[in-house]
């Protein structure tokens, strides 16, 4: 739906200036424009909205017992500070 609506504004505000140049450059570049700006989609989407983070090694929920630590301290200090 993002895609979509970006799109639809995107070539709404192109189509005066690309109307100008004669239709078979004019279609080639609006078809440009829509597959870089899919692609530029695609990537937010796998970038921001993944389940796993791309920098940061998988999670561990395992206490251990042994070393005395404050678990819930430091899920929040992560949690606030994106550490």
């Amino acid at each position: 739906m993002g895609f979509a609506a970006s799109a639809f504004f995107l070539l709404r505000n192109l189509y005066p200036v690309l109307s100008a140049t004669d239709v078979k450059t004019s279609k080639i570049l609006l078809i440009v424009v829509v597959a870089l700006h899919a692609g530029f989609a695609i990537a937010i989407k796998w970038t921001f909205f993944a389940h796993g983070s791309l920098i940061a090694p998988p999670k561990t929920d395992t206490p251990n017992p042994g070393d005395g630590k404050d678990e819930k301290g430091e899920r929040l200090v992560r949690m606030l500070f994106g550490l």
